[in-house]
C-alpha cells in the first residue's frame, strides 16, 4: 500500500473472523455428508460414490476441518509477532 504499513487490526479482524466461520463451517459439512446427509441434515446427500472413490473424497476434503484453526493459530502468531515488532519500535520487520 505505497510503502505504508498496514494496520495490524486490518489484517487480523478479517482473519478471526474467517478463522471462526471455517472453524464452524468444515467440520459441519465433512460430518453430515460422512452420514449420507445433506448440509442442511435433510435426507440423503445422493453422494453417489463407493470403494476407492469414497476413501479419495473423505482424504482430500476432511483436511478442510484443519482449515479453520490452523487460521485462527496463525492469525493469533501474526498478531503477537507484529506486536511485539511495534512496542519495540522496529519498523524494519517484514509483514
Amino acid at each position: 500500500m505505497g510503502g505504508r504499513r498496514i494496520p495490524i487490526l486490518a489484517a487480523v479482524v478479517p482473519a478471526g473472523l474467517g478463522a471462526t466461520v471455517n472453524t464452524l463451517l468444515w467440520p459441519y459439512a465433512m460430518t453430515m455428508i460422512s452420514l449420507g446427509h445433506k448440509v442442511d441434515g435433510s435426507g440423503d446427500a445422493g453422494f453417489g460414490t463407493h470403494g476407492w472413490r469414497e476413501a479419495v473424497f473423505y482424504g482430500a476434503y476432511w483436511p478442510l476441518a484443519a482449515w479453520g484453526p490452523l487460521l485462527g493459530v496463525l492469525t493469533v502468531h501474526y498478531y503477537r509477532r507484529r506486536r511485539a515488532a511495534e512496542s519495540a519500535g522496529l519498523e524494519a520487520v517484514a509483514v
